[in-house]
């Protein structure tokens, strides 16, 4: 009994000893038909963010981390974005809101 409870104790300091810092990200993509307008959006609405270039491209500074944009012709299909906003508002609405279509 004793042994297990000595070889636990050892077993958790060699874990503890090998414990990871946390991941982190150092740039994150997003596609944007108008990358520029998408800058002015988050420094207008974050002002702890800044406008930058990256690698040659339009890019915003959040802290250590780098949004950078591409710019793509056209967004996604509308109709897939309808769909993904219909399924999220109902997994949220189900989940968190109480029904009120009952009430007087």
């Amino acid at each position: 009994m004793i042994m297990r409870f000595c070889f636990s104790l050892a077993l958790a300091a060699l874990c503890g000893a090998q414990t990871l810092p946390p991941p982190g990200f150092h740039h994150l993509h997003l596609n944007s038909v108008d990358p520029d307008a998408a800058i002015e959006f988050y420094t207008r609405g974050f002002p702890s963010t800044a406008r930058g270039t990256y690698a040659g491209g339009p890019a915003l500074k959040s802290g250590p981390v780098w949004v950078l944009f591409t710019k793509v012709k056209m967004p996604i299909h509308a109709t897939a974005d309808r769909d993904l906003a219909l399924r999220l508002a109902l997994s949220t609405s189900t989940r968190t809101w109480p029904c009120t279509s009952n009430a007087a």
